[in-house]
């Protein structure tokens, strides 16, 4: 983990146990508590002991939120022992997740995302999703027998109907399983999939996110904002190599999760720019050092400047639109 991740935190503001564990800690926002959760209940995990989980609260006294996590880790047959957290550490540390997926994403040009600012008015510019789905009113059993092409919208149907939805598919040595949360309380699962029909289905979904088909040897990750029966949404595809092969996670984000996850990249924008400038400063500085120690040196250097100098240019145009908008 590294300290540009932790929302300017300093490496004294976080406990050894939190820098130690991050590995887990992410891992676990994956599996155990979905970030919608955390982000709710202001709640993450830090590690795991015998039968007991240790969750980091910015409320330890929060009843209600505890009384959630216990159901929600109930089959894990663990006790949740609480400890207090600075609210600033938390939302850090989420933070410090959001990071950690994108950085895990080696392959940025998989990666869609709209640059601009995009206002409530300016709405309907995002692109809408529809999904046909027959089998709403089905038992989610009825989707085991239906064509790969079939499962994919009926899935995202699910998963699109409201609050924070994710999709987890795990892949075992013979099978496959495909797990649906909402808000993060566990809804249904497609058990004991044959795995020619589980690779298929991820094979739609890569399909629905423009991914190449061939098996991916690093994690592969796309968002899509989209608009669905007017609500904006945010769909995080993230396709992996798991034990046995491929795996995948979608996850919807909107509302409260989406605007604080839109907020944690601008925030991480703007701090790459202002290295990125900073850099740009040093380098310029060093060149005119070096000139102005030897005057004697060729000036074929110095042809970039006119290019140079639009780049600002449109970097200033690009301030001022900026400033405008704050």
């Amino acid at each position: 983990m590294r300290l540009s991740q932790l929302g300017g935190l300093t490496l004294r503001e976080f406990s050894y146990e939190i820098f130690m564990n991050s590995d887990w800690i992410f891992n676990s926002i994956d599996k155990l508590i979905p970030f919608e959760v955390c982000l709710y209940h202001q709640v993450v995990p830090l590690s795991m002991e015998g039968s007991r989980i240790y969750l980091g609260m910015v409320d330890p006294d929060d009843t209600a939120a505890l009384e959630y996590l216990r159901q929600l880790l109930s089959y894990l047959n663990c006790s949740i022992v609480p400890r207090s957290m600075a609210a600033r550490e938390h939302q850090a540390i989420l933070s410090a997740y959001l990071n950690h997926t994108t950085d895990s994403t080696p392959d940025t040009s998989t990666v869609q995302r709209d640059s601009k600012s995009v206002t409530e008015e300016e709405a309907p510019e995002v692109p809408k999703i529809e999904i046909k789905a027959r089998y709403l009113a089905s038992p989610v059993s009825v989707l085991a027998t239906l064509a790969p092409a079939q499962i994919v919208p009926e899935l995202l149907a699910r998963v699109l109907m409201g609050g924070i939805g994710r999709l987890h598919f795990a892949r075992q040595a013979e099978s496959g399983r495909i797990l649906w949360s909402q808000d993060g309380v566990p809804q249904s699962v497609l058990d004991r999939l044959p795995l020619e029909i589980f690779q298929s289905i991820i094979n739609e979904l890569k399909r629905f996110a423009d991914l190449p088909l061939l098996p991916v040897r690093q994690q592969k990750e796309v968002e899509l904002e989209r608009l669905y029966n007017s609500t904006r949404v945010l769909l995080k595809l993230r396709v992996m190599r798991g034990d046995y092969g491929e795996e995948a996670t979608l996850q919807v984000l909107r509302g409260a999760a989406l605007k604080f996850y839109n907020q944690q990249k601008l925030i991480d924008l703007s701090q790459e720019v202002l290295l990125t400038a900073q850099t740009l400063q040093k380098k310029l500085e060093e060149i005119r050092n070096a000139y102005e120690r030897n005057p004697n040196l060729s000036h074929k250097t110095l042809e970039v400047l006119p290019a140079l100098t639009q780049v600002l240019e449109r970097v200033e145009a690009e301030m001022a639109t900026l400033r405008d908008r704050t």
